[in-house]
């Protein structure tokens, strides 16, 4: 289930530009631009806070030649 869900997510952030994360109360998925890991959680954090939840970084995608990198996280 958590593959699909990590799978679902990164279909839907294909394409967005910037580091701004997209998802929902459960989560969600942002692009992964070589930004610091610390600055990723502050973003992914800041998602989560606005449903009063914390936010885990569950995957870190490293980009390859071709392909965008993403980071995942959940909201707990």
């Amino acid at each position: 289930m958590r593959k699909l869900m990590t799978l679902l997510l990164l279909l839907a952030a294909a394409g967005c530009g910037g580091s701004k994360p997209t998802g929902n109360e459960l989560g969600g998925v942002m692009p992964w631009s070589g930004q610091s890991p610390e600055s990723a959680f502050k973003a992914a954090d800041a998602h989560c806070k606005k449903v009063n939840k914390a936010a885990r970084i569950t995957q870190i995608v490293q980009p390859t030649s071709g392909t965008e990198g993403a980071v995942v996280f959940a909201c707990e």
